[in-house]
């Protein structure tokens, strides 16, 4: 069984990693096609960072590199809600909000459950280690597909 605090360590390198991501990125002056392909990589990065709690269990390494992995994270959201707003018009953006926002909300209670049965009936490492793949697939879909379907800027 997985000790309180080593939980709360997480919980705050996260939180840590992904504080300073969204501090990093306010740095950078990328626009447009260049953003969302920022954003994909972000979430490469991310991906390669849980997939690499495979290499060690050591209590350390697992804090810092899900609290880079959040670091990514964060920069990748901040850069994808900064794409949004940047490419459609202000009128509809409140409607482009909400449609993002709602179907986030949606999604957050079947992961939970999902992660929840994982946790319970296999190692706790799993979820992480899945959650690293998806994130791989969606980084590949967002550099493969979305952005050559992107206007040039």
């Amino acid at each position: 069984m997985a000790k309180p605090g080593g939980y709360g360590a997480l919980l705050t390198g996260m939180s840590i990693g992904g504080l300073f991501g969204a501090l990093a990125v306010q740095k950078l002056t990328i626009t447009g096609k260049k953003l969302i392909q920022f954003a994909g990589l972000c979430m490469l990065a991310s991906g390669v960072c849980r997939l690499a709690l495979l290499a060690s269990q050591n209590p350390f390494f697992m804090v810092g590199i899900l609290s880079l992995s959040s670091f990514w994270i964060s920069m990748m959201n901040v850069s994808f809600i900064a794409f949004v707003q940047s490419a459609f018009d202000a009128d509809v953006l409140g409607r482009i909000s909400t449609i993002n926002e709602s179907l986030v909300s949606i999604m957050i209670p079947f992961g939970s459950a999902l992660g929840g049965l994982l946790v319970a009936h296999f190692n706790p490492i799993l979820p992480e280690l899945i959650c690293g793949g998806m994130t791989l697939i969606c980084g590949t879909y967002f550099l493969q597909v979305l952005f050559h379907r992107l206007p040039q800027d």
